[in-house]
């Protein structure tokens, strides 16, 4: 689904606001991450986080999950295994996604404006990059351009500094 938070896409925010169960991996969940909890409406949404920090782990009334990451995504693969998530919901995200997507394509497309903008420069860079390429960005606007709008070509390799 790609990023969510104020910095985020469409359609993650879309889905985060409705989930009834979120899985936070190594993260604090900042303001910019949750929109200050703004992002997580369902009010009877469980909110789990694993993370090596026991205090981060039981931010915002989580089930705090005190573990690394990788152990924890392990161990929770293997107690769920074969399950997946309905039908509908699956549907719905596909959907959102394939909407969020085109959004993006158009956002970063070329022009004939004088000057590119954000979007655009972030399309060009991301046309250009190897598949195991990093970006690194740090202030200003260009970072929220980048968390929302990056294409990974690869799962397991999106890193945010």
């Amino acid at each position: 689904m790609g990023a969510i938070g104020v910095t985020g896409g469409a359609a993650a925010n879309a889905l985060a606001a409705e989930a009834d169960l979120v899985l936070a991996v190594g993260t604090r969940l900042s303001d910019f991450t949750i929109a200050s909890r703004s992002l997580l409406r369902n009010p009877s949404a469980t909110l789990i986080q694993f993370n090596a920090a026991g205090f981060d782990a039981a931010k915002h009334g989580a089930l705090p999950l005190v573990a690394d990451a990788r152990a924890g995504i392990d161990a929770l693969d293997q107690t769920l295994a074969g399950w997946a998530a309905p039908a509908d919901w699956t549907a719905k995200a596909r959907a959102l996604a394939a909407e969020w997507n085109e959004t993006v394509t158009r956002a970063m497309a070329l022009s004939n404006a004088a000057l590119p903008s954000d979007a655009q420069v972030l399309g060009a860079v991301n046309r250009a990059t190897g598949q195991r390429d990093v970006i690194v960005s740090a202030a200003g606007g260009l970072p929220g351009e980048l968390h929302k709008l990056w294409r990974c070509r690869e799962a397991g390799l999106a890193v945010k500094i």
